[in-house]
C-alpha cells in the first residue's frame, strides 16, 4: 500500500458501506495512516464507548482542538474490512452486516 508522506497536501477520502464522510476536519497522512478526527468516525460508524482498553497502534494527534486517530485501527478493532484505493486517496470501510445484505 503507498501513501504519500505527511508533508504532501492531499484530499483523502473516507467511504463508509459506499458513503463518503464528510468530516469536520480534513484527514490526514502521518508515517502512512491517515488520520481522521475521532468524533465524526465514531459518529459515523455508529461506535459505542465501553469500558474495553486499547491501546492504539499509533498515538492520537491533537490538530485544531480535534482528537484525530488512525482510521485503519478503528474500524479494524469494529470488525469493519479496510481497503486502500490509491487513485482516489481513499480508505474504504465495509461492515460484515453491511457486506451481507448489499445488492
Amino acid at each position: 500500500m503507498a501513501i504519500t508522506s505527511y508533508g504532501e497536501n492531499k484530499n483523502y477520502k473516507i467511504i463508509i458501506n459506499k458513503k463518503e464522510l464528510i468530516a469536520s476536519s480534513q484527514p490526514f497522512n502521518r508515517d502512512g495512516r491517515i488520520f481522521v478526527p475521532m468524533r465524526d468516525i465514531c459518529e459515523a460508524i455508529d461506535a459505542k464507548v465501553n469500558d474495553k482498553v486499547v491501546t492504539l497502534d499509533s498515538p492520537p494527534n491533537i490538530r485544531d482542538g480535534k482528537t484525530f486517530v488512525p482510521v485503519r485501527f478503528i474500524a479494524k478493532n469494529l470488525y469493519f474490512d479496510v481497503y486502500w484505493q490509491s487513485e482516489s486517496n481513499s480508505v474504504i470501510l465495509n461492515s460484515f452486516i453491511f457486506d451481507c445484505f448489499r445488492d
